[in-house]
């Protein structure tokens, strides 16, 4: 037998008669705490899910003094008779290729991925996965960063799937980035190592004698970099250069990718884009005093000082926010659908939406619902906001998630959420996971992974 968990001060034994027991306490900060009997040789996953039943929490960290125990560790290696171990509460995470998602807990050595439908590997998650902190997706195939800051990838090796060509580089990596085809990675020293489509990024010869990169940032086919002067550097597909603008950009803040471009903030609040205007130069006596940017696929939203908003871009992807720009008024964040729409969350917990109607553009037949919202999410042409009581309300087109009313019942106490191209995927409370949209599929045993993460 494994183990069992009491309140008592005499555990429930259950152990096998004859067989070695050992002793082990599991407490948590709320002060809850549980006395196991269990065989040494039985493993650490087995110990964690004895805690997650009887705390009643279904993601959870073992740890001992500054350790994380290993669910693939035995009890006998990594702790001893009598130790007290400490139960963490895991928040989940997300991440999401086109049409792909991928779940771990940030620490835990195992990440799940569901929703696939295309072909490749992307669903054929590496074993030698270990303290994962974070997973980040390109169009198909992520890359997650360990927890002693090597990486691994899995995927489509066009995709980024295979960093084989600088596994024996990838030490110390502080952040990953990617375009739609490759990958970037930024380590400790701020030099950068990338692999992928040379073309759209995986050809890092521009930056391999970089050591000052302070943050890198991807559209779909290049990627930018911040300098520890706050200077720009691009590479990858040509058109993307940031020679026509490199003049201006200095003292850079932030930047933003749309799908083949990107804008920049500056220190004094301004804003430049690259390779084109896309208007904003129209706009220029507008983008001032700007705190941040967000962009869809072809255009941009500017979050002033004030709470204000100003659009730029393509106008079929929502730079004309002119119907609803007396709305947008004391804007804490906006989020923007691929396809061409955003949404502004409101400081009341309201929210105003513009762009294509068909894609996430009009929430009207929604709006009396949309009150003390936390947070929104999108997919390429939906939306999906979270309320203060953990339910979930959506518009938009219904084959990207638009519509989530079959699922409706079971979206409780939602954690998570994150949106692929044309679907969402959600984490609750209880642990479950809830998707809708055109590529939900969930596979047979996905249930029971979750459990073990």
């Amino acid at each position: 037998m494994g183990c069992g968990a009491s309140t008592s001060s005499t555990p429930v034994k259950l152990v096998d008669p004859g067989n070695v027991e050992w002793r082990i306490t599991i407490s948590m900060a709320s002060g809850e705490s549980t006395t196991m009997l269990l065989d040494p040789s039985c493993g650490v996953a087995e110990l964690k899910r004895c805690a997650k039943d009887f705390f009643k929490k279904p993601f959870l960290q073992l740890v001992l003094g500054d350790r994380v125990l290993l669910d693939s560790q035995m009890i006998e290696e990594a702790l001893s008779n009598g130790a007290t171990v400490t139960a963490v509460v895991q928040s989940p995470r997300l991440a999401a290729t086109r049409a792909c998602f991928a779940m771990w807990c940030p620490g835990g050595s195992k990440v799940i991925t569901f929703g696939c439908y295309s072909p490749g590997k992307v669903h054929e998650v590496p074993d030698q996965l270990r303290q994962v902190r974070e997973v980040v997706a390109s169009e198909e195939a992520f890359a997650a960063i360990l927890g002693d800051g090597e990486v691994v990838a899995w995927g489509l090796k066009d995709n980024g799937g295979d960093c084989s060509a600088v596994q024996e580089q990838l030490k110390d990596v502080q952040q990953i980035a990617a375009t739609q085809s490759a990958f970037a990675a930024l380590k400790a020293d701020g030099s950068v190592l990338t692999w992928g489509t040379r073309s759209n990024g995986g050809n890092s010869d521009h930056v391999e004698n970089l050591k000052d990169v302070r943050e890198v940032v991807g559209c779909e086919i290049a990627f930018a970099a911040i300098l520890a002067d706050r200077s720009v550097l691009t590479w990858g597909e040509s058109r993307c250069d940031q020679s026509q603008v490199e003049g201006r950009l200095r003292d850079v803040k932030q930047i933003a990718p749309a799908r083949t471009g990107f804008a920049a903030l500056l220190a004094d609040g301004s804003v430049v884009t690259w390779p084109h205007s896309r208007n904003a130069d129209d706009r220029k006596d507008e983008l001032q005093n700007v705190q941040k940017l967000v962009a869809n696929e072809g255009a941009w939203a500017a979050i002033r000082a004030d709470g204000s908003i100003v659009a730029f871009g393509d106008r079929e992807f929502g730079r004309d926010d002119s119907e609803v720009r007396d709305q947008l008024k004391n804007v804490i964040d906006v989020t923007p659908a691929g396809y061409g729409a955003f949404a502004a969350l409101l400081q009341d917990g309201s929210v105003v939406t513009w762009g294509d109607k068909t894609r996430g553009g009009d929430s009207s037949k929604v709006q009396d619902q949309l009150k003390d919202v936390q947070a929104i999410r999108s997919t390429r042409r939906a939306f999906a906001a979270i309320l203060a009581d953990g339910s979930v309300v959506t518009w938009g087109d219904s084959s990207y998630g638009g519509d989530c009313s079959e699922v409706q019942d079971r979206l409780k106490d939602v954690q998570q959420l994150v949106g692929c191209s044309n679907t969402f995927a959600a984490v609750c409370g209880n642990g479950s996971l809830v998707s809708w949209g055109g590529g939900a599929h969930m596979h047979s045993n996905l249930e029971e992974e979750v459990s073990k993460l």
